[in-house]
Order: C-alpha cells, then sequence, then structure tokens
C-alpha cells in the first residue's frame, strides 16, 4: 500500500546500504536547490480608523508585542491597512537576536 521495501545492495567493500531509487534521488535534489524563508516580521496592526470614503482612510497601528502605537497614519485603501505594517521596534530587535555576523 505504498509502503517503500527496503532492499539491501552490497558494496564493493563489504557494506550494505539501501539502494535508492531515482525518484528519491530526485527529491533530495529538489530540497537543495529550495529557496530560503523569509525571517519573521512582527505586524503592527490597525487600533483605530476612520475616514471619509474609500480614498480618505486615516488609521493607527499598534503592535500587540511592544504596545507601540503610531500617530494617525494616512492608508490609500481599508484592506491595504488591514493588512498591517511590520513594527520597527520589534523587527530591529528581533533581527539583531537572530542575524549573525561574519565579520
Amino acid at each position: 500500500m505504498g509502503s517503500a521495501a527496503f532492499i539491501p545492495v552490497r558494496l564493493s567493500d563489504g557494506l550494505w546500504v539501501a539502494e535508492t531509487t531515482e525518484q528519491e534521488n530526485m527529491g533530495r535534489t529538489l530540497e537543495m536547490f529550495e529557496k530560503p524563508r523569509k525571517p519573521r516580521q512582527w505586524l503592527m496592526h490597525v487600533s483605530d480608523g476612520g475616514g471619509d470614503g474609500p480614498d480618505d482612510v486615516w488609521v493607527r497601528f499598534q503592535c500587540q508585542r511592544c504596545e507601540l502605537e503610531t500617530e494617525w497614519m494616512k492608508a490609500r485603501t481599508v484592506t491595504e491597512a488591514k493588512r498591517g505594517i511590520p513594527c520597527p521596534t520589534c523587527n530591529a530587535t528581533h533581527n539583531a537576536m537572530y542575524t549573525t555576523s561574519d565579520q
């Protein structure tokens, strides 16, 4: 039922190893070329908002992690505002902790 069978193969030096199929080798090759993930970003989300229509959107953002709150900012759309913006405080701290310098 889809379980791989162990097929031992004897090498010239007397060791026994599992035979790998071409499909398994291809999977390993693709793993080597995967793109690295982007570092995590902490986002600030809308804490208050208002305006007079779709072209006049004013919002305040607040970070739930560090409690930083922005002044009133103009956003292009409500949808863009709801996506959030990167928190400058948390991302500076987070990236500094997990970034290594080779110098």
